[in-house]
């Protein structure tokens, strides 16, 4: 996609953003039960605007990670958390993923440090989804222990691959690398 028109883009889904969740100012004139159904419309046009705009800047920063363009895969990562924050919601599994793709590009930087705490964050939103995804949870997990070895944490790496192996095992994946084998002092 060519540069301007990615802007123009960005530019005009930011704005929709903004005047979605913005507030107008002033009285409203409809009745105390019309304005709880009119703000549960705002809030469900929110949440369903909001999925295509955070999956679409995904797109974007996978691509340019693809490309080998780090810091335009960043910047798409992180706008994509900012916009998922407010609409569709911090807790939804979509942000659980768009933070997991942000752990993955800072793993792949080598800036662990910066990782494992992305990496948690994406865990806990798995966990606190109604059906948690065990997949999605190995993956997380295995990925936090290689950041948490990469910083020395082995004894808490070695936790997080027993969890990963265990939930791999109750999914009937046997497709865990010898690496996540536990460190044996």
């Amino acid at each position: 996609m060519h540069p301007r028109t990615r802007r123009k883009l960005l530019l005009s889904t930011i704005i929709l953003v903004v005047v979605l969740v913005l507030p107008i100012p002033g009285p409203t004139p409809v009745g105390r039960p019309q304005q709880r159904l009119v703000g549960a419309l705002a809030d469900g046009y929110r949440a369903v605007i909001g999925y295509p705009i955070v999956s679409l800047m995904l797109r974007f920063g996978a691509q340019a990670e693809a490309d080998g363009k780090v810091a335009d895969a960043e910047r798409d990562f992180q706008i994509a958390l900012g916009i998922g924050q407010v609409v569709p919601g911090a807790e939804t599994t979509l942000m659980g993923y768009a933070t997991g793709r942000m752990a993955d590009l800072y793993r792949h930087l080598r800036r662990d440090a910066e990782a494992v705490p992305l990496y948690r964050r994406a865990e806990y939103i798995y966990l606190s989804a109604p059906d948690p995804d065990k997949a999605q949870l190995a993956y997380l997990g295995e990925s936090l222990a290689r950041s948490l070895r990469n910083t020395g944490n082995a004894w808490e790496a070695n936790g997080e691959v027993e969890v990963s192996v265990r939930l791999r095992e109750t999914l009937g994946d046997s497709s865990h690398s010898i690496w996540m084998r536990p460190i044996r002092y």
